[in-house]
């Protein structure tokens, strides 16, 4: 008895471990490893907390004069349909699909240029109104030269062509900081395909 329950196992096991390898065997279209089209069309952005050693996401609105920043999530509304694509031969088994049905994301449309502008005066020379990106530097995960900032433009000129998420972080620094007492601002993203996606930040409390 305890021999057969030992075979019993074994065969189940190889079973298993031949299901999960031959997915996309049997899957091909979903699971062959070509990379899935993937066009930026909408956009999120959230405060940062930049006032410590590492910058993290915060909920609150609340931001240190001089640590003003906000990370831009570029993504595309249909992420949730390709992941539903690549998964649909995974059979719930979530290793089959890390083994066989990752599928990285050609980047159609890149980013041309970004533009923010600033809805409340900075200081006494920068307006409302104003363009400011040049008063920003920025870092994603492509382009960060180990960690520093860089300016908003090498960011965009070291985008990469294939990824593996359909989306794109990036965090943006205000370099000055800020003498009013709120700040609020305005992205657009300007696409290589002629379209614009924009959003603005909330409306932030600047304490001291």
């Amino acid at each position: 008895m305890e021999l057969f329950k030992k075979t019993l196992l074994i065969l189940v096991a190889v079973f298993l471990f031949k299901l999960m390898n031959s997915c996309c065997l049997i899957f091909g279209d979903c699971c062959k490893n070509d990379p899935l089209p993937t066009s930026f069309n909408n956009i999120k952005i959230s405060n940062v907390d930049n006032s410590k050693e590492y910058d993290v996401l915060t909920t609150s609105n609340e931001m240190k004069r001089a640590a003003v920043a906000f990370n831009v999530n570029v993504f595309d509304t249909n992420y949730y349909n390709y992941y539903s694509y690549a998964k649909s031969c995974s059979f719930g088994f979530s290793q089959a699909y890390a083994m066989e049905c990752e599928n990285p994301f050609a980047v159609i449309t890149r980013i041309n240029c970004i533009s923010i502008t600033t809805k409340y005066d900075i200081n006494s020379s920068i307006k409302a109104g104003e363009e400011v990106v040049n008063h920003f530097v920025a870092k994603t995960e492509f382009w960060s030269l180990s960690g520093l900032y860089s300016t908003v433009d090498d960011v965009l000129d070291n985008q990469r062509g294939v990824i593996y998420e359909p989306w794109l972080d990036i965090r943006f620094y205000l370099k000055i900081p800020v003498e009013n007492n709120i700040a609020q601002f305005d992205f657009q993203i300007f696409m290589s395909d002629g379209s614009v996606i924009s959003d603005s930040t909330n409306l932030i409390s600047i304490v001291d």
